[in-house]
């Protein structure tokens, strides 16, 4: 495995200039995996907060960035599908969602909305009590009484 990343070989998903410098940030290992975008790119070249990455580590160090809700300090951790990123400072929030062209867009969302993660279910098993755990896309992992797929709304 190679620690740097050249612009031209980045995913499409990404939403970066390829032409514009030789290499950029290489996403770390994370939640999303290949899929997911750098914070730093999300930070620096989509909404335009920062202008280097020497400014976007202080904003980072500093708590200035919240992803769902936990402040972050790497700027190389992958941001993807249904995460929240919030500004404190700013009073501004935003959850990626699928953009055109397969690039993941932020969509602004309220304090309220923040509050609340959408999560895709990948996996789910019946485990000790007669619980249901319930695999999400991005690691985390919920338990729940019934089943998702065999609940159903009791007429009144």
């Amino acid at each position: 495995m190679t620690n740097h990343q050249k612009r031209l070989s980045v995913p499409n998903s990404w939403p970066v200039e390829r032409k514009e410098e030789t290499f950029t940030v290489k996403a770390d290992a994370g939640p999303h995996g290949e899929q997911g975008v750098p914070l730093l790119i999300v930070v620096r070249d989509v909404l335009g907060y920062v202008d280097s990455r020497k400014e976007a580590r202080y904003a980072l160090n500093n708590d200035a960035v919240l992803v769902n809700g936990d402040a972050v300090a790497d700027e190389a951790r992958p941001i993807g599908m249904f995460d929240i990123l919030a500004f404190p400072a700013r009073d501004e929030y935003f959850r990626v969602f699928p953009g055109e062209g397969g690039r993941l867009a932020l969509t602004p969302i309220d304090e309220e909305s923040a509050a609340s993660r959408l999560g895709k279910i990948t996996g789910k098993r019946q485990v000790s009590g007669g619980d249901y755990q319930l695999s999400l896309h991005d690691a985390p992992r919920s338990r729940s009484r019934t089943p998702t797929s065999t609940a159903r709304a009791t007429p009144s």
